[in-house]
């Protein structure tokens, strides 16, 4: 897992989208509404705004979620 990114659950946008955090601050939205990351289909968002609209998509083989 070391050259994959490591996001955290920071919470539910406007929309009740899961969103996640990478270590960088860049925010990362399901718009699949996944009730696992395993399910998730992560985006940015635009301008990095917590209730931005999905972005450009993030390759799933790239991150992991990070547990606590």
């Amino acid at each position: 897992m070391s050259n994959k990114i490591p996001v955290t659950f920071a919470g539910y946008d406007w929309w009740s989208r899961p969103v996640y955090k990478t270590p960088k601050g860049t925010l990362l939205v399901d718009i699949e509404m996944s009730d696992t990351f395993e399910g998730a289909y992560l985006h940015t968002v635009v301008n990095n705004e917590w209730d931005g609209e999905p972005d450009h998509p993030i390759d799933m083989n790239k991150v992991y979620l990070k547990e606590d």
